[in-house]
């Protein structure tokens, strides 16, 4: 991980082929299988981004940029830009790395770097051990200090 307090560089390596992940972090099944209550996705440049979260907090955002199988731009909380990038890994497997950037203060940077690190181990979960973390209870949630949001 680099640290850099402008922009987060996180990345996980997982037991799975690029398409598996792709398809994770592309389709509302896939999605909402380990991150979102909810999701509609158009994975294309322009697209709708929509993601329910437990607390009943809600993303509507857009995909800003998409190449099938290799990366995924969109318009964060706060107005951030994350992309994931898929990666074939070796020896095997698929690595996956999430950059975001555009923080307005260095509060939010550091929420923001828990909060991926929290997303890619529950994304690790679900590809590598078929386990969800999350708790699925909107009183359990990341304001109040629960992390298996």
């Amino acid at each position: 991980m680099q640290v850099d307090f402008d922009i987060i560089h996180a990345s996980v390596k997982l037991a799975a082929s690029r398409d598996r992940v792709w398809q994770a972090i592309t389709t509302p099944s896939g999605i909402t299988s380990w991150w979102a209550e909810r999701a509609e996705i158009q994975p294309m440049d322009g697209g709708l981004l929509r993601l329910l979260f437990p607390n009943r907090r809600t993303l509507d955002s857009k995909v800003v940029q998409c190449r099938p199988s290799q990366m995924m731009s969109f318009v964060y909380f706060g107005g951030t830009r994350a992309q994931f990038e898929v990666h074939t890994a070796t020896p095997g497997g698929t690595s996956l790395t999430v950059t975001d950037r555009g923080f307005s203060s260095q509060e939010d940077y550091a929420e923001t770097l828990a909060h991926w690190t929290s997303v890619l181990l529950a994304l690790k979960a679900y590809i590598d051990f078929g386990v969800d973390l999350r708790n699925h209870t909107p009183v359990f949630n990341w304001e109040q200090g629960y992390v298996d949001n």
